[in-house]
């Protein structure tokens, strides 16, 4: 496939055990259909099936001389949404993707143009198609038409994440005068170059502490939109104290919307593959008897996943000089240990730290603890590290940025810390889930 690939998916829905075909979805007029890279691309699925979370769905297109093609794709279903992937392949800035037509699924939206290599967005699908097919539906093997592309991928076996908090610095254009406008640092500018070398990925999880001083809708406007906001589509967001300096973190959750949960809570889950993903906030609601811990362990008791990662803002071991440990989030710890939770992401402090697996008490426990790995380096200006490693405390480095990428598989995952432009420290390490 040498050029655009845009899916639109139109779906109803259907009684339980049925299987939808519809060889011309009749509701789609051909201004849905995509325009780009000097072919016309109406792919339309002619069918789909939806298992548990996940949604099937095969499309035919029109290749450069017109020949019919087609094309399977799996997506995930999130909160009553798919995201869509538009692939642009050549090379990275080769001319723009056409912005996208509206959609005729049901309360799609408008997507922004594309100038790079791959483009994500989310449609929303009509809830009762969501609802509506409970238990498990398989659509039959397409034919085979003798296209490449199989209609029947193989089970993908990884999935890769990048992650980073403490992201964009903001100065003032005019030195001293706040009126004059505001851009990022270079530190954010440098990792967000970074993530580009390192796309396609499946999620961005952004660790807080997104746009400094204070999480302003002007900051991230200025800082953080322009840097780190071109992966808006597929970052999964946790709020930090410093987005809490605006009150209430508005401008943190009118920035993200439904991307960082329910409205004001600041705390979620969803699945990657067979890992189960959890986003908390450790800036509101963290005692033992609040809703956050509540819905932690009713949420942790309803995804009992072999694999299960999380991420906060706050440490809560650290050995950095200016941060330490976060005794207060003792509660919520000992539910993740309680639960077998494997991975935890955090920030805060504006260095990079790799933890042994750590039970409730900061000891070391191999095979039971969870794995802490600080990622504070995103592009705010670094903190000091501890003068010596510090018990349970495996590698520390400060002075750098960049991000951590992360290979999650079925029974474990790979790490690898990447720096960006004008850094040479690396890390890698792996584990398996308990």
């Amino acid at each position: 496939m040498s050029a655009l690939a845009l899916a639109w998916l139109t779906v109803a829905a259907a009684p339980a055990g049925a299987v939808e075909r519809r060889s011309r979805p009749p509701a789609c007029p051909r201004s849905a259909y995509q325009v780009g890279a000097g072919a016309f691309y109406a792919l339309q699925p002619v069918r789909y099936a939806r298992r548990g979370r996940m949604l099937k769905a095969r499309f035919s297109f029109l290749d450069r001389a017109r020949e019919t093609k087609h094309l399977t794709r799996v997506y995930r279903v999130r909160h009553g949404e798919v995201r869509i992937t538009a692939v642009r392949e050549g090379r990275p800035g080769d001319g723009k993707v056409t912005t996208y037509r509206q959609s005729c699924a049901p309360g799609a939206q408008r997507a922004a143009k594309a100038k790079r290599g791959v483009f994500r967005d989310t449609v929303p699908l009509p809830l009762a198609f969501v609802w509506k097919l409970p238990g498990n539906h398989r659509a039959p093997a397409p034919p085979s038409d003798g296209d490449s592309t199989s209609p029947n991928p193989p089970a993908r076996s990884s999935w890769t994440l990048l992650t980073a908090g403490d992201v964009a610095d903001c100065f003032n254009n005019v030195h001293g005068d706040p009126s004059s406008g505001q851009h990022p640092g270079p530190g954010a500018i440098l990792t967000a170059d970074l993530i580009r070398t390192l796309l396609p990925v499946d999620d961005l999880l952004a660790l807080g502490d997104l746009a400094y001083e204070s999480g302003s809708a002007a900051e991230f406007a200025a800082c953080y939109d322009p840097t780190w906001g071109a992966f808006k589509a597929f970052t999964h967001p946790a709020p930090g104290n410093h987005d809490y300096r605006s009150p209430g973190a508005a401008p943190y959750f009118a920035y993200w919307g439904a991307q960082a949960g329910p409205p004001g809570r600041g705390y979620y889950s969803y699945e990657v593959g067979p890992w189960h993903i959890v986003s908390l906030n450790t800036e509101d609601d963290i005692g033992a008897n609040g809703g956050q811990a509540a819905w932690l362990r009713a949420d942790l008791a309803a995804h009992p996943a072999v694999c299960t990662m999380a991420f906060w803002h706050r440490p809560r071991f650290s050995n950095d000089l200016l941060h330490g440990n976060a005794p207060d989030l003792a509660p919520l710890y000992a539910i993740l240990y309680d639960a077998g939770v494997d991975v935890l992401l955090e920030g805060h402090a504006h260095v990079y730290e790799r933890w042994a697996e750590l039970g409730p008490n900061g000891d070391a426990q191999p095979g039971r603890g969870i794995r802490n790995l600080v990622v504070g380096t995103g592009g705010a200006a670094s903190t000091p590290p501890g003068t010596s490693l510090a018990p349970g405390e495996e590698t520390q480095q400060g002075n750098v940025f960049g991000v951590l990428q992360i290979r999650l598989t079925a029974t474990g995952y790979t790490l690898h810390f990447i720096p960006a432009a004008g850094s040479s420290y690396s890390d890698a390490s792996s584990g398996t889930c308990h």
